[in-house]
């Protein structure tokens, strides 16, 4: 029995590693640090160097750690065969790649990308933005990914969308003048607090992290927290809710980085921010019935990405007003930011549309990328060639 369970666990782990998304980039991955009690845990150990998992400190000898870092495809297995087994471990590091791909791409393409911090989450991490700029005093195009910390595609797409651009500029026409022409500005972890938590505690988690004052419940919905028809229906006063709209606008230091740096910066005309799960884009309202007023050329701008979007996969995309096409949402992103001026104001939902939910296969994960830059390209292109 226990070398039968050991082996399934074994299996499973050799199956989930051929499933491993963006293997170069780590995305999400976790080192744990080991501390085997005895031999016999020791050579448990030792079974799984047969493995593709991999060992910053191999399984030498019971006084001696083992570091190992588990792609996030693996935690459960890992977890599960490590609590079989008995054998004592605490995440070293939640995740391992996502700031060091950021500078690695900084350093490897310091022409173009830079890496700016516009502020720090509630638990004192980095909120990190990478620009792509071609020259000076460009007007923007900001893309932010993972507002919502358990929509691990979106931050998977986000950093699939960074090495597109370095890899295409100079070789794609169309991408390349709109970098001649615009800065782009792409934030892959908006809520580094709640993605950390998805990794270590609750998959599912989808709010900040900061707690509220007088409530055992903590944090709040950052994509409720923006000032545009802040605190209206379709958002909660319950701090329990997974819609808590927060104290005030802009409480969340997450938001308000954002919001301080759209400011300062002055010249975004694009801002896309992008979540899942539902195959939709959608433009402004959210929180009032009140059309905006460029309605009609972001609908048509809409139709035309998503119809990019289904060339590649045949993925079907239903588009419209936030309020029309999904439900009432107050206090949401792309409300703001419209009503600051940026005129294509856009948020995508990728895949699905509920069979796995906010648990997407690994092998649709690079495909939810590719088909989602053909429309950002889409919006882009639109961008310049419609200066405003």
């Amino acid at each position: 029995m226990f070398c039968s369970g050991k082996m399934k666990l074994l299996l499973l782990l050799g199956a989930l590693f051929v499933a491993v998304f963006a293997k170069e980039t780590f995305e999400g991955d976790q080192v744990f640090r080991i501390d085997p009690r005895d031999e016999q845990q020791v050579t448990l150990l030792k079974d799984l160097l047969e493995s593709d998992l991999d060992f910053w400190r191999d399984p030498v000898h019971e006084s001696l750690p083992v570091d190992v870092r588990v792609p996030f495809e693996s935690l459960q297995a890992v977890r599960a065969f490590l609590a079989y087994n008995q054998i004592p471990y605490h995440v070293m590091i939640e995740n391992v790649q996502i700031y060091s791909f950021m500078d690695m791409l900084v350093s490897e393409n310091k022409n173009m990308v830079s890496k700016i911090v516009i502020g720090q989450s509630y638990e004192k991490r980095p909120l990190n933005v990478l620009k792509f700029s071609t020259g000076a005093n460009r007007p923007g195009i900001w893309i932010d990914t993972g507002i919502h910390s358990r929509e691990w595609v979106t931050q998977a797409s986000g950093i699939w969308f960074a090495k597109k651009i370095v890899k295409d500029y100079g070789r794609d026409p169309l991408l390349t003048s709109i970098l001649n022409s615009y800065d782009i500005f792409l934030e892959i972890v908006t809520n580094p607090d709640g993605f950390a938590y998805t990794h270590s505690r609750d998959r599912m988690w989808r709010k900040t992290r900061k707690p509220n004052p007088g409530s055992s419940c903590v944090g709040v919905d950052p994509n409720r927290n923006w000032d545009a028809g802040f605190g209206g229906a379709g958002a909660s006063s319950n701090p329990c809710s997974e819609t808590y709209r927060g104290p005030s606008a802009h409480s969340e230091p997450e938001v308000k980085a954002i919001v301080d740096f759209v400011k300062s910066h002055s010249n975004f005309k694009a801002f896309v921010s992008i979540h899942s799960y539902s195959q939709m884009l959608l433009y402004p309202y959210g929180y009032t019935r009140t059309p905006a007023k460029d309605q009609a050329e972001l609908h048509e701008l809409a139709r035309k990405a998503v119809t990019s979007l289904q060339s590649l996969y045949n993925t079907r995309y239903t588009y419209g007003s936030i309020i029309t096409t999904i439900y009432q949402a107050s206090g949401g992103t792309i409300d703001w930011t419209y009503e600051q001026g940026i005129k294509y104001s856009y948020t995508f939902e990728l895949r699905d549309t509920g069979r796995y939910g906010f648990i997407l296969p690994a092998n649709q994960i690079v495909p939810t990328a590719e088909e989602t830059w053909a429309a950002l390209m889409t919006i882009m292109e639109h961008t310049k060639n419609n200066p405003y």
